[in-house]
């Protein structure tokens, strides 16, 4: 390809990849954290949001009684959910929940992405762990609402789902994340960590390309013919 040809072509896929079909952004959203710790009858709870603090948010909870110990952290971040929680016995029971949400609107229509990466680790002793991603697409227009998506996500991987969304159409994204660990008696020691990044991104329509193609055929034809004169 000629030098021409190569700037031209990567001129018109800038163009293109700057166009307002390509962009997405959630016309609302906000973050929501969590944490519960209980040990020997006594219990912290705490809650935190976006609403009133500003990202990242961290809440923590700790119960310690004199033989057992839970504890329950919850952090919220851009596009990243993060949920650990521990409990150790020496003589009763302890348990620690945390739980991370996500709650997005936007009105985009056309094709978009969505993106989830679900990581989870656990230990334990005697004890019981468990961790869980809740993804829920709706959709709502004229009225009518419909559910794009909606699954319960345990198993550590990636995952991708692309939906086309109607002119006019407004949707929420909804993510919940949460860690569990329990113990229930004598040494006994359990550890949960979860973690869930996500991203939402705007689909190419098949036309968009076709147009990209025609550019690139006009360009390259365009460079390539003979010049129209010839020397007397």
């Amino acid at each position: 390809m000629s030098l021409a040809l190569r700037t031209a072509a990567l001129a018109l896929l800038a163009a293109t990849a700057s166009a307002p079909a390509w962009a997405f952004s959630f016309t609302s959203s906000s973050y929501t954290t969590s944490a519960t710790a209980t040990a020997e009858g006594l219990t912290d709870s705490l809650a935190d949001s976006s609403a009133t603090t500003p990202l990242p948010l961290q809440t923590l909870a700790n119960a310690a009684g004199l033989q057992d110990f839970a504890n329950a952290t919850a952090v919220a971040e851009e596009g990243l959910l993060t949920a650990t929680t521990y409990a150790d016995s020496l003589g009763a029971a302890a348990g620690a929940e945390a739980q991370v949400r996500f709650v997005g609107s936007f009105a985009d229509s056309g094709r978009l992405r969505f993106s989830f990466d679900f990581g989870s680790d656990a230990s334990a002793s005697g004890g019981s762990t468990s961790g869980l991603l809740t993804v829920l697409i709706t959709s709502s227009l004229n009225g009518s609402s419909s559910t794009l998506l909606s699954r319960s996500i345990a198993t550590t991987g990636s995952q991708s789902f692309e939906f086309t969304l109607a002119a006019g159409s407004v949707s929420t994204l909804d993510l919940q994340l949460l860690s569990n660990a329990a113990t229930t008696g004598l040494g006994q020691s359990a550890q949960h960590f979860a973690q869930a990044g996500f991203a939402v991104a705007a689909v190419p329509e098949p036309g968009t390309w076709a147009l990209m193609a025609l550019g690139l055929a006009g360009l390259a034809w365009r460079v390539r013919r003979p010049s129209g004169g010839s020397a007397a």
